[in-house]
């Protein structure tokens, strides 16, 4: 993630105030929870069975679909001029993904949600937001060699969902950033993303690391091979939240550490860890002062055995 009263998880939430001066209290404080609560669940929102002649560290095709749980948390903290005011989103997913063969580009990719829910609580509200509209139907596109996946056909979320959520930017890196040309003597590698997310309030968020081979393990019985990454995060956003007087910008700064457990025979992620903390503030069109705000987020991805 998708859930929310209130617009914005990823999970991934943006706050407008009309005039500083003339302002009440009440009126202050409904417009902070109301913005606040789509921009952040947006940023929440801004993450394979075959032959093994080719190197281990290289996707393969699909021989049967790959059925992953992504649970993520996103939790976020705002210094606002009525105090300090916090939002908690979670949310699960069920997704059914499907690579195809070696292309010029990439492998074609196809990305189902079976499940999608999402959950918000905190002063800055809660709630839940119906995707039903778009499960079961088909987000297709191209999976690179980086693991980055681009959609290019997608279903058309409706209503609240479209307003708070860009569930294709969900997929973007859901998989394992693997070593150029599937290298398997490489001591690191570096690791460039971006991903966009189109909601009420646009946001960007910008990945620069390092990554490397941290050792062999045991997961769920099978021999894999660790891969972390570690680095900087940039979120930037802005827009207006429906109903909202005015438009924000969002500029947010921290570091961000991912751990990826590869199987090397199968060429599939087996697990994933990804979590991230970012600082900075919030400024809103036509008012003088900015909005010191913080944003933790954490996400798990299992392949289903």
């Amino acid at each position: 993630m998708l859930v929310l009263d209130r617009p914005g998880c990823i999970s991934l939430t943006c706050v407008l105030l009309k005039n500083w001066l003339g302002w009440k209290v009440g009126d202050l404080e409904a417009t902070l929870r109301q913005s606040f609560v789509t921009a952040f669940f947006g940023i929440c929102a801004v993450g394979c069975v075959s032959a093994t002649t080719a190197s281990p560290f290289e996707f393969s095709p699909t021989a049967s679909p790959l059925h992953y749980d992504v649970n993520m948390s996103g939790d976020v903290i705002a210094n606002t001029p009525m105090g300090r005011m916090t939002s908690e989103t979670e949310s699960d997913a069920t997704l059914v993904l499907n690579i195809g063969e070696k292309l010029e580009n990439g492998r074609s990719v196809t990305a189902t949600f079976e499940e999608l829910e999402v959950r918000a609580e905190g002063s800055l509200g809660g709630g839940t937001v119906n995707a039903e509209g778009i499960l079961g139907k088909p987000f297709s596109g191209t999976l690179l060699e980086t693991g980055q996946i681009t959609i290019t056909d997608s279903p058309q979320a409706s209503g609240r969902l479209r307003h708070n959520l860009d569930p294709a930017a969900l997929l973007t890196e859901l998989l394992a950033p693997l070593p150029p040309g599937g290298a398997t003597d490489m001591e690191s590698w570096p690791v460039v993303s971006s991903v966009v997310s189109e909601a009420a309030v646009r946001l960007t968020s910008s990945f620069v690391g390092t990554a490397r081979f941290a050792g062999d393990t045991v997961w769920n019985g099978v021999d894999a091979r660790l891969i972390v990454v570690e680095g900087m995060l940039e979120i930037d956003g802005s827009g207006a939240p429906a109903g909202a007087p005015a438009e924000m910008n969002l500029l947010l700064e921290g570091e961000s550490t991912r751990l990826y457990v590869w199987d090397m025979v199968r060429r599939v992620m087996l697990a994933s860890l990804v979590t991230g903390e970012a600082e900075g503030s919030l400024s809103i069109s036509g008012m003088d002062f900015q909005i010191p705000a913080r944003f933790v987020s954490r996400q798990e991805v299992e392949l289903r055995r």
